[in-house]
């Protein structure tokens, strides 16, 4: 995840919360920098 600290992505979708997380996962990621959230946010 670059320099990064944690990343936190938020959607009303689990569906796309998934595809995000495969992402994280292909591009070979550090997953536990990753949080995955589904709610709405407005």
């Amino acid at each position: 995840m670059g320099g990064c600290e944690q990343v936190i992505s938020v959607d009303t979708s689990q569906a796309a919360l998934n595809i995000a997380k495969q992402n994280v996962v292909l591009n070979q990621l550090d997953l536990s920098k990753a949080k995955f959230i589904r709610d709405d946010v407005f």
